[in-house]
């Protein structure tokens, strides 16, 4: 795309440059077609000429709005967060807001009400706290984190009244997940056989049914993402790691 613009603005300037010699040319010389050819390739060069360079800039604009995107959603996390209680809490308050922008949360949300009429709000807004992290999914179930993001446990809290408060009755279902995508249905996983950061750690692929609660294992990522669109898969078809999942929110 961006080599096309540039094409453009080439030729669009060519035409400009071009056009002005013709019609100076022409008036100087009283040609009145090469004039009139000329001051019109010069007109229309320099409106196209204008218009793709506001359309490059505003497409540059954007695109840097959108590189930033996840740092806003950090900022927001810093200014807006609960540090009532332990100091050490990432609790996301800001998120439950009806102005809430956050488009993964919006969906995690609806979807989870979907499955559930009473949900405890720590739920969407407690992810962690000291050397801890947790993210929601879509109820009841969540990636809880322990020492880092690296790998993560997925979690089923449907026996937690509130796993801000009163933690301890949640139920851990597949350890070590490196990478994920979820719908309203299923989850994708890239696990590891270990935490070493090693050959001899290999991957493991796994589609869990939020639904029926059971789990099937792959091979390979694209032999797991074929059954799960076979099964009704609708989610992001690129896995993503749990770093990128916390910058979502």
């Amino acid at each position: 795309m961006i080599g096309i613009i540039f094409l453009v603005i080439f030729l669009c300037g060519t035409a400009v440059i071009v056009g002005l010699i013709l019609g100076i040319v022409g008036l100087s010389t009283d040609k009145k077609t090469m004039r009139n050819a000329g001051f019109i390739a010069f007109g229309l060069g320099l409106i196209l000429l204008v218009s793709t360079i506001v359309y490059s800039v505003n497409r540059a604009i954007n695109k840097v709005g959108e590189a930033f995107e996840p740092f806003s959603h950090m900022a927001d996390s810093l200014n807006n967060a609960d540090y009532s209680g332990d100091v050490t809490e990432d609790v996301r308050a800001y998120l439950l807001n009806d102005t809430s922008s956050n488009a993964t949360f919006r969906y995690i949300k609806e979807a989870s009400y979907k499955k559930e009429s009473f949900i405890p709000d720590s739920y969407f807004t407690y992810f962690g706290s000291g050397g801890s992290a947790r993210f929601p999914l879509i109820y009841p179930f969540a990636i809880h984190c322990w020492d880092s993001k690296n790998f993560g446990t997925l979690v089923n809290e449907d026996q937690v009244v509130d796993i801000r408060y009163t933690p301890g009755n949640e139920e851990n279902i597949i350890f070590n997940v490196q990478r994920f995508a979820f719908d309203e249905l299923f989850i994708l996983m890239q696990t590891s056989t270990s935490q070493e950061t090693t050959d001899n750690a290999s991957a493991v692929f796994m589609l869990y049914d939020m639904k029926t609660r059971t789990s099937k294992t792959f091979t390979s990522e694209q032999e797991m993402l074929k059954s799960a669109k076979k099964s009704g898969y609708t989610g992001e078809e690129t896995l993503m790691s749990i770093w990128d999942y916390d910058r979502k929110f």
